[in-house]
């Protein structure tokens, strides 16, 4: 039997380990780089600045236009399932609707799931504006509200729901109030590896 293989789709902060000004610190502490030490899962990183679920009507943009790379992602059969780490790029960005967020998000986990891969949907971690409101084409909207209609979504298709704001993360782990640094990537990825081993997903 072969060792798991987990997708990890996210944005800039599963992208990097920050350091004090914006310095993109060892990629080796990366939560994607930490759980293969922690545990018998190959983690691919499919993560990147600026990544979101939503087109928001970029030709080409968001994780929903990359369904194609996703199954390339795969050796003698597909991955064995998918961490979604996005939400906040979507909240950030004016052309995202709450509504487009909603159905994307949804039809991003039916994809998977049609593939024979589980998901996961790891919340939005927090964030020193998350309480903001921000306009979108459909009205404004806080990452808290953004949050909830992710888990939402994914409580409804059946996914898993990686809770962050109780996992012990604190304003330390953050360097800027939005990234991780190195610390916080080990507690992000403990309490992952502990919570899928609950869920009964790995070892």
């Amino acid at each position: 039997m072969t060792h798991l293989r987990y997708i990890v789709a996210g944005d800039s902060i599963m992208s990097y380990a920050y350091e004090q000004g914006d310095v993109c610190g060892d990629a080796s502490k990366l939560a994607a780089s930490l759980i293969p030490t922690m545990i018998d899962v190959s983690i691919c990183n499919f993560s990147g600045p600026g990544q979101r679920m939503c087109s928001g009507g970029i030709p080409g943009f968001g994780l929903t236009n990359q369904k194609t790379a996703i199954t390339y992602i795969n050796g003698g059969k597909n991955a064995d399932g998918i961490i979604l780490a996005v939400g906040v790029n979507d909240w950030g960005a004016p052309e995202v609707g709450a509504i487009e967020f909603i159905n994307t998000y949804r039809d991003f986990i039916r994809f998977c799931q049609a593939q024979g891969m589980k998901v996961v949907v790891s919340l939005p971690v927090w964030n020193n504006e998350e309480l903001m409101r921000k306009p979108h084409v459909d009205g404004y909207c806080t990452l808290v509200e953004f949050r909830h209609y992710a888990a939402q979504v994914a409580y409804a298709e059946g996914a898993n729901v990686f809770i962050t704001d109780c996992i012990g993360l604190k304003a330390e782990h953050f360097v800027d109030g939005l990234h991780l640094n190195a610390k916080g990537h080990t507690v992000w990825a403990s309490a992952l590896v502990s919570q899928m081993g609950e869920w009964g997903l790995w070892p």
